[in-house]
């Protein structure tokens, strides 16, 4: 019986690194295309009027690929804070365990500030668009609601902690956000005239303080008055000696 020829399964083919990389860098330079096509026509034209259209045909690319990289125009806008969320989360896991939990989620917050400080006019110009528009606002604070969760996570992991059970993680992961979402407030109010990083140092030292601690005229103020007691009765008194 004549055997039959063994046929080789063809070993599957493998893309070059360097075609994969090339790949992945034409993706990122359209992702990249369209946030600043956006923010330009959003800058000139205003959010709401500007229509997704609008931003594609500028690029010269298809409403098709819009969505492969962005699910709607707030997202393509919050787009310069990409991978924020995991950046904060690998610093503040960096961080020594015997860091005290407020000081590492302070040293965690360094890239979030790098990206503001090394690109001021950019920036602000963003974050005042975002906060003149709301549908953006609002998809930014549960951005940054989505980022506490995830930095509380991080900080339940490093104090040995259920997060369901103890407050401390979720608790310090929002003080922090609060005061960088309080710095950048001032900040934009300033014009990014002073300096974020001294504002958010100052935002951590508040709170250790005491946020609010009396000075002046409040310190001296004097406290409630504590209520009198009762005389005792002097009738009967005079009562009880006569009575002897």
């Amino acid at each position: 019986m004549d055997e039959k020829p063994l046929h080789r399964r063809a070993a599957p083919r493998t893309e070059p690194a360097h075609h994969s990389g090339l790949r992945e860098r034409k993706k990122e330079r359209v992702r990249e295309q369209l946030m600043e096509a956006a923010f330009t026509l959003f800058e000139s034209r205003g959010f709401d009027t500007t229509t997704i259209d609008d931003v594609v045909n500028s690029v010269e690319v298809s409403r098709r690929t819009f969505f492969r990289y962005f699910k709607s125009k707030e997202d393509v806008l919050l787009g310069w804070f990409a991978n924020t969320d995991k950046d904060m989360r690998d610093a503040l896991a960096a961080r020594p365990l015997d860091e005290p939990p407020f000081q590492a989620m302070r040293r965690a917050l360094t890239d979030v500030i790098q990206r503001y400080e090394s690109n001021c006019g950019r920036m602000l110009a963003l974050d005042c668009l975002i906060m003149s528009t709301p549908a953006v606002r609002a998809r930014k604070q549960a951005m940054h609601a989505e980022w506490a969760e995830l930095m509380a996570a991080v900080l339940a992991k490093r104090l040995d902690v259920d997060i369901e059970k103890d407050l401390r993680p979720r608790l310090v992961a929002n003080v922090a956000l609060s005061i960088l979402a309080s710095a950048i407030e001032n900040w934009r109010a300033t014009g990014a005239r002073k300096n974020l990083s001294t504002m958010i140092d100052d935002g951590f030292r508040f709170v250790e303080e005491g946020v609010c601690p009396a000075t002046g005229a409040a310190a001296a103020a004097p406290g409630p008055k504590k209520p009198r007691r009762a005389a005792p009765a002097r009738a009967g008194r005079s009562a009880a000696r006569r009575a002897k």
